[in-house]
C-alpha cells in the first residue's frame, strides 16, 4: 500500500533531492501536493493533507523564534499535539545535525519518534528501506540519555546488624539510672548578631541650560536694474497690447514692480520715457516737470 509523504524541510535543494528519491519508489510512496516552507503552517497543512509520513528538518525549516530553546519547545509542542490527535497514524521522520547525547533527541524518542537521522549526510537507499520497514525502537535507542547508576565506593562496607542478647528487666533499670546520673545538662545559648548594611549611593546631578534665540526670517532680494521695454507693431490689431499685458502679468507674479503705458502715440512721451530711464533721480524729476 502506497504511503502519503509530506515534506517539511524548508530548503528547496534539499526538498528536490527528497522528492526525486521518493519519486523513484512510487509503488511505496506518494508525494503530497503541498510542501511546508515555514513552521507556522505545519499544523494547518498536516490537518489538511493527513499524511502517513511527515519528513521535517530541524534547522532548515524556518521559525518565528530565534533562540534555540524556543525553537525546540515549538517542535516539542507540535509533536506532542500530533501524538495526541493522530496517535501513531502519522510517522515522523526527523532530520537534523545533532550529536547522539543531545537531550532534545532523547525527548523525541520518549515521544515515540523512531526515525531520526542526525547527520548532514546519509545514504538515501538506507533511508528509503527504513521508511519501507515499520518504525523500530532499536534504531533510536542510541539517542536516549539516561542517568548512569552511581558506583559504590570501595572503602564503604555494607552495614550488618549485630545480634545482641536482650538484657533482663533488672539490668535495664540499672542501665537507665546510670545513664540519667551521667548525662550532663547542656544549655544552648544562641547569639544573634544584627549587621547593618550601609549602601552609599552616588547621586549625579546634571545642569541643563536652555538658551532661546530669536530668529528673524530675512528675505534677500537681488537688485535688478530698471529696464524700459517697448512692445509695438506697425500694423493695427496685431496683438501687441495683448502681449504686453501677458508680460506685465508674468513680471508681477515674479514680484517685479512695473508701470505700463498703452497706446503711446506721441513720440515726445516715448523720448521722455527713454531719457528718464538713463538720467539721475533729480534729472528725472526735472524731465517729468516738463510741460
Amino acid at each position: 500500500m502506497s504511503k502519503k509523504v509530506l515534506i517539511a524541510v524548508g530548503d528547496k535543494s534539499y526538498s528536490n533531492i527528497l522528492i526525486e528519491t521518493f519519486s523513484q519508489h512510487t509503488e511505496h510512496f506518494t508525494l503530497s501536493s503541498q510542501e511546508v516552507l515555514h513552521r507556522r503552517f505545519l499544523e494547518e497543512i498536516v490537518e489538511l493533507e493527513q499524511p502517513d509520513i511527515l519528513v521535517i528538518h530541524d534547522y532548515y525549516l524556518e521559525s518565528d523564534f530565534t533562540r534555540i530553546e524556543m525553537k525546540e519547545q515549538e517542535l516539542s509542542t507540535f509533536f506532542r499535539k500530533l501524538r495526541v490527535e493522530f496517535d501513531d497514524s502519522i510517522r515522523i521522520v526527523f532530520l537534523c545535525e545533532r550529536p547522539k547525547g543531545d537531550l532534545f533527541l532523547s525527548s523525541l524518542v520518549s515521544m515515540g519518534i523512531h526515525d531520526i537521522f542526525n547527520s548532514n549526510s546519509f545514504d538515501l537507499g538506507e533511508f528509503i528501506e527504513q521508511l519501507k520497514d515499520r518504525p523500530r525502537f532499536s534504531r533510536v535507542e542510541k539517542f536516549l540519555v539516561a542517568a548512569s547508576p552511581q558506583p559504590i565506593p570501595q572503602n564503604e562496607q555494607p552495614f550488618v546488624e549485630e545480634e545482641e542478647n536482650e538484657p533482663n528487666d533488672e539490668d535495664k533499670a540499672k542501665k537507665e539510672r546510670k545513664e540519667k546520673a551521667e548525662k550532663p545538662v547542656v544549655q544552648k545559648v544562641i547569639e544573634k548578631k544584627v549587621v547593618q548594611k550601609v549602601v552609599n549611593k552616588n547621586v549625579i546631578k546634571r545642569d541643563y541650560t536652555v538658551q532661546v534665540h530669536n530668529h528673524t526670517e530675512k528675505i534677500v532680494g537681488i537688485p535688478i536694474k530698471k529696464k524700459l521695454v517697448m512692445i509695438g507693431s506697425p500694423i493695427e490689431r496685431s496683438g501687441s497690447t495683448f502681449v504686453s499685458h501677458l508680460l506685465a502679468r508674468q513680471l508681477t507674479q515674479m514680484g517685479i514692480l512695473l508701470m505700463t503705458f498703452s497706446n503711446v502715440q506721441n513720440l515726445t512721451v516715448l523720448i521722455v520715457l527713454k531719457l528718464t530711464d538713463s538720467l539721475s533721480k533729480n534729472e528725472r524729476e526735472a524731465v517729468h516737470m516738463l510741460p
